[in-house]
């Protein structure tokens, strides 16, 4: 552990302490994870559920080597044709064809706080709300990032306090109740944002009907319907998106995490063009938003998941996993639940997380935690073989 202690002095000295290191990393391949004194982890982390196709995949590594050669960064004012094949390739991703737009960003937050833009300036412009008084409506317990709007449409007490005043004109209500979206809609709201299932709020998944209800109601009142698939897009819940399980199309998607393939931030907003369209020249700007080295790392990404067919495999093998925590002794889990290779482990109350991450830890095992639930976020190209040899040590962990 002497390089880890040493490494960790100087992060501690010199970095803001936002977050609590659990290991300090050396490199990766696949599902695993070295840290600097050679220990070796299978990464359930997954960091959060942007390593669907694990560490380091060489065709990422190739296409973004590839590109280098040629140019890193330019202006968007001198966009290029991977930018171009990108958005292509994006709008039909998600469903939209050739009347899709795109609005490209690096960090999720980023789109969110794009989405935020776009959502107003339409209400205002397009279905003619009063000026200064649109409203946006989300959920109780959701994670949109922790920039000024994101904090806006969250409740989570920990990530706002004292940070605030925060933004007006949002409006939260529970997740997955339909009849409290109903009375929340007024002739001032302009769009309603959700996750299709909660991550950070702790794997929490709605009813069956509920999104076929949401974009139902917000059809029928104009209100946008604007899902943030930042996690559980990319094949990660066993759909390509998680809306396409429930046959659903929203007005706009919010995406990134996987679509990087690990290694560029990726994200962006996805829309109908009439949509999209409210933003004119000079209203959204972003540096390095849609550079040529992000946009490669996710065209080869959107390849990967198609010719690999890694929503299916998450499907399948997120059904193997599910089961077999289910198997383990009930005396310590209230839950597991999730969907595909996105699942949680509800814990009673009296189990501290953080002493079980040391432990899973200490079997080689790399997870992430929200309250009392274990998050189980693996890249989407593990086997069979890789669920069977993490079982009995999860299991010796939870039994513990």
């Amino acid at each position: 552990m002497e390089r880890s202690l040493t490494i960790l002095s100087k992060l501690n000295k010199h970095l803001v302490a936002n977050y609590e290191p659990q290991l300090i990393a050396d490199h990766g391949s696949g599902a695993w994870l070295w840290d600097v004194d050679g220990n070796k982890y299978f990464d359930f982390l997954g960091s959060y559920a942007v390593l669907n196709i694990g560490h380091c995949h060489p065709r990422i590594i190739a296409a973004i080597k590839k590109q280098l050669d040629k140019l890193g960064l330019v202006s968007r004012t001198t966009p290029t044709e991977a930018l171009a094949l990108f958005s292509e390739k994006l709008v039909h991703f998600c469903g939209f064809g050739e009347t899709g737009k795109i609005l490209p960003a690096l960090g999720g937050h980023e789109a969110v706080e794009k989405a935020i833009k776009i959502a107003r300036k339409w209400g205002y412009e397009t279905k003619g709300i009063d000026e200064k008084k649109a409203e946006i409506i989300s959920c109780i317990g959701s994670f949109h990032g922790r920039t000024y709007g994101a904090l806006s449409l969250m409740t989570n007490q920990q990530y706002k306090y004292n940070f605030g005043p925060f933004l007006p004109g949002f409006i939260q209500i529970p997740f997955g109740d339909i009849g409290a979206l109903e009375q929340a809609i007024t002739k001032n709201t302009a769009a309603f944002i959700v996750e299709p299932i909660q991550g950070e709020g702790g794997v929490i998944v709605p009813p069956s009907r509920y999104l076929p209800l949401v974009s139902e109601i917000c059809r029928e009142n104009g209100v946008l319907f604007i899902a943030d698939e930042i996690q559980t897009g990319f094949g990660r819940t066993g759909h390509n998106l998680s809306c396409e399980r429930v046959k659903v199309q929203p007005d706009i998607f919010i995406v990134g995490k996987g679509f990087s393939g690990g290694v560029e931030p990726v994200s962006a907003v996805v829309g109908r063009a009439e949509i999209m369209d409210v933003i004119k020249k000079g209203d959204d700007g972003s540096t390095f938003a849609g550079n040529p080295l992000s946009c490669v790392a996710a065209l080869e990404a959107m390849k990967i998941l198609e010719e690999e067919e890694l929503s299916d495999n998450a499907y399948d093998l997120g059904l193997i996993l599910k089961q077999g925590l289910r198997n383990i002794s009930r005396r310590y889990i209230k839950e597991v639940r999730g969907r595909g290779l996105m699942i949680g482990v509800e814990l009673v109350e009296n189990v501290k997380t953080e002493n079980l991450i040391r432990k899973f830890m200490a079997e080689g095992i790399l997870l992430g935690a929200s309250h009392n639930v274990l998050r189980f976020n693996p890249p989407l190209n593990i086997g069979r073989e890789d669920i069977y040899w993490a079982l009995p040590k999860i299991k010796k962990v939870l039994e513990s």
